[in-house]
């Protein structure tokens, strides 16, 4: 991490953007249990989270990629692909995806 710990989870790191977010905009809990990286969320997440085939703006896009997966916030969805803003990925903080690349979506 770049930034330590914070109240979110390891500063600059997807995950962070994503708990914060379902924090500040759903009220969901920052309490994700012990997820040590982003790919474990489709499992591990509060109670008021669940899994939907049918993602939307402000839902959460879970991908498995790399060791740690990867985590972002939906903010469109269209036929078969998201667009979405992300954390410690493109540099613009802006990024599309397919659903296939989806590991799972979450909404609160």
């Amino acid at each position: 991490s770049c930034g330590g710990m914070g109240s979110y989870g390891l500063d600059y790191q997807c995950a962070e953007l994503a708990v914060r977010f379902f924090a500040k905009h759903h009220g969901v809990s920052v309490d994700w249990g012990p997820i040590t990286s982003a790919k474990q969320m489709c499992q591990t997440h509060p109670s008021s989270v669940s899994t939907t085939t049918s993602p939307k703006g402000g839902d959460l896009i879970v991908l498995s990629r790399g060791i740690y997966g990867h985590v972002a916030v939906v903010t469109s969805s269209s036929g078969s692909s998201v667009n979405v803003i992300e954390q410690n990925a493109d540099d613009s903080g802006k990024n599309s995806y397919s659903f296939g690349q989806a590991e799972c979506f979450l909404t609160a």
